[in-house]
């Protein structure tokens, strides 16, 4: 009996992973529900959606989100709800500013390399508390301040494109979005080569907690051939290679996601 029931295990664990592993979404499909559920959540008109026993047991084998969002762990801020999405709809990776530290870029690696999500989306959002705590001149203990620190930076960037006051504010939630998209390519090699190969977009957008409108922001493109080509010649003439090349942003111009409420 005991064999029979671990051979089961294995068998059904089998399938898991395999549906997990199997591409069942295109980018532009993934843009699609994204954009039309969240036109349905700004209008008011949930779609209505099984999340009783028998959906349960179709998820129970495994995994297939159509896309990943990384996002705030604002309780304003429910991604299930802001794109009217299901149960097993959306791999949701969620943590104070959504910085993107080591262990939400792992988290995302897992998303794309074992789920093939096609879509990630770093989402900010207006009134984000990390980001005031940011622009504050505070210390502030351990360990919220090594959450901050990841923010900062976003600061320094936009006090260096002039912005201040109000400006400031929201234009260090868009930049930290940003920022927070093309760390994804430079710390992780799975998301990179599925950005190249076309697998795979990333995107940074704010959401807009009073209208509940996702104003969609820029793609992330991994480097050019050209400039890894020139990297691994470099190395290969024995002369000191520069840095890595770092991912960068892109207009977002194939997508169709814009919504009819974007100003973006």
């Amino acid at each position: 009996m005991k064999i029979i029931t671990l051979t089961l295990c294995l068998i059904w664990g089998a399938v898991g992973l395999s549906a997990e592993r199997n591409q069942t979404w295109t980018v532009d499909q993934s843009l699609a529900r994204l954009r039309d559920g969240n036109d349905r959540f700004v209008n008011g008109k949930p779609s209505r959606r099984d999340s009783g026993e028998h959906r349960r047991r179709e998820v129970s084998g495994g995994q297939t989100p159509y896309a990943c969002i990384i996002t705030c762990s604002d309780s304003r801020v429910p991604p299930e709800q802001i794109f009217d999405a299901g149960l097993g709809d959306l791999f949701v990776i969620r943590v104070a500013g959504n910085v993107t530290s080591r262990e939400i870029v792992a988290s995302a690696d897992y998303a794309v390399d074992h789920l093939s999500c096609p879509v990630i989306v770093v989402m900010g959002h207006s009134n984000c508390g990390a980001v005031g705590a940011a622009l504050a001149e505070t210390a502030y203990p351990e360990p919220v301040n090594s959450l901050i620190e990841h923010i900062r930076p976003s600061v320094s960037a936009c006090e260096a494109k002039g912005y201040d006051g109000s400006s400031l504010y929201d234009g260090v939630i868009r930049e930290n979005a940003r920022v927070g998209a093309m760390s994804l390519l430079s710390g992780s090699r799975a998301i990179e080569e599925a950005v190249t190969c076309g697998r795979c977009i990333v995107l940074s957008a704010v959401y807009d907690i009073t209208s509940g409108v996702v104003h969609w922001q820029s793609q992330v493109a991994a480097p050019t051939q050209e400039a890894v080509q020139a990297e691994q010649l470099m190395n290969k003439n024995g002369k000191p290679s520069e840095p890595a090349p770092e991912p960068v942003i892109q207009e977002t111009r194939r997508t169709p996601i814009a919504s009819s409420k974007s100003r973006h």
